[in-house]
C-alpha cells in the first residue's frame, strides 16, 4: 500500500504552489513533487511521476475525501476519471474514513517533514524548475537515511516491496472538458486565462483538452 495527498505552499516569488506526495507504507520510500495547481491532471500527473520514480505501481494507494478521488461518499461515488486511471495501473483504492487523517499517518508525517526542513528554504529557489531540482536530491537524501520508525534505510527496504509492473501503454494525461461556445469576443476561458480562437471557429462549440503542459482547442 501507498498513501498519497497534497500540500501547499507559500512562495514569496511564485505564490500559492501544490505538493503532491506518495509514500510506500511499508519501506517508506517516498516521492514528492510540485505543480503550480492541484488540479486534476496535476493529479494524475504525480502519480505517473512517483510511479515511474519507484519502477512500478503499488497495489493499493490510500486517499481521504479528496475530490479528485471520490465525489461522495454516501452513497459511494467514485470520479470516474480516476476510476478509470485506477484501472490501467491495476491498483485498489483505499479511502479513510471521514475526518481520519491519522489513517494516513505515514504521508502525513511526510509532510510535517518536508514543511519543517526543505520548506524552511523554499524561497532561496526563485522558479518552480529550480524547486522541482532541489526537492528531489532533499528526497534522495531521505530514502537513504536510517528511518526512526522502522530503523531501516527507506532505499534497502524497498526491495521488500512488490510493485505492480507498469503497463506497456502510458495513460494519456489529459482532461477532454465538453464542447461549449466561445465568447462573444472569440475567446475560451480556462482557470482565469482568455485563449482567443480563429475567427472561422467563433461561432461553433470548441473543446479544450487541458494538458499539464499546454491547452489545446479543437
Amino acid at each position: 500500500e501507498a498513501q498519497v495527498d497534497w500540500f501547499f505552499v507559500d512562495h514569496p516569488g511564485l505564490g500559492k504552489l501544490s505538493g503532491f506526495t506518495l509514500i510506500l507504507s511499508y519501506s517508506r520510500y517516498a516521492f514528492a513533487h510540485l505543480f503550480p495547481r492541484f488540479s486534476f491532471e496535476f493529479f494524475i500527473e504525480g502519480h505517473l511521476q512517483a510511479f515511474g520514480y519507484m519502477g512500478g505501481a503499488p497495489h493499493a494507494l490510500r486517499y481521504d475525501n479528496l475530490k479528485s478521488v471520490v465525489l461522495k461518499r454516501e452513497p459511494l461515488t467514485y470520479n470516474a476519471g480516476f476510476l478509470e486511471f485506477a484501472r490501467h495501473y491495476g491498483f485498489e483504492i483505499r479511502l479513510c474514513n471521514p475526518a481520519s487523517g491519522n489513517e494516513k499517518g505515514r504521508v502525513e508525517r511526510l509532510i510535517r517533514s518536508i514543511r519543517d526542513t526543505f520548506l524552511n528554504v523554499a524561497d532561496h529557489h526563485q522558479s518552480l524548475p529550480a524547486l522541482n531540482q532541489a526537492l528531489p536530491q532533499w528526497m534522495r537524501e531521505k530514502n537513504t537515511t536510517i528511518h526512526r520508525t522502522t530503523e531501516a534505510i527507506p532505499l534497502e527496504k524497498k526491495k521488500g516491496e512488490k510493485l505492480k509492473p507498469l503497463p506497456d501503454r502510458k495513460w494519456n494525461n489529459v482532461l477532454i472538458h465538453l464542447p461549449k461556445l466561445p465568447t462573444k469576443t472569440g475567446f475560451m476561458i480556462f482557470d482565469t486565462n482568455l485563449y482567443s480562437v480563429p475567427e472561422h471557429a467563433a461561432h461553433q462549440p470548441l473543446s479544450l483538452h487541458v494538458f499539464v503542459d499546454r491547452i489545446e482547442i479543437y
